[in-house]
């Protein structure tokens, strides 16, 4: 799926460093292999806004995290085909998907199944 990913249009509302967010993701064959690029919040926003558009319609069937034991995500909502995403939006419509994250794996890697 990382090829249908456009990576030049990736954004974070609330990165802490400018355009990390673009360097997160990686092919499925490279999943496994450590990255030094994180995705971080400032401090004192515990929340996170990513936009991820596709160069074509996908059906996400699983989303591999990896993330140290301090700031891991616990909840992530998945909202579909919004042009204006916003904190506003989030705070006004619910998402189509909710994946809660409790279990992790030696490695600090989870795969969450979206169906």
């Amino acid at each position: 799926m990382f090829e249908v990913i456009d990576i030049d249009g990736i954004r974070c509302l609330n990165e802490e460093t400018n355009q990390s967010c673009k360097k997160i993701f990686r092919s499925f064959q490279d999943r496994n292999v450590l990255s030094p690029h994180v995705l971080t919040h400032p401090e004192g926003e515990p929340e996170l806004l990513l936009v991820v558009p596709f160069k074509e319609e996908v059906k996400v069937r699983a989303i591999t995290l990896y993330a140290g034991n301090v700031g891991r995500p616990e909840k992530i909502g998945l909202w579909s085909n919004k042009e204006n995403f916003d904190f506003s939006l989030v705070e006004e419509e619910d998402p189509i998907n909710t994946l809660v994250l409790n279990g992790w794996t030696p490695c600090n890697g989870i795969e969450a199944l979206t169906q």
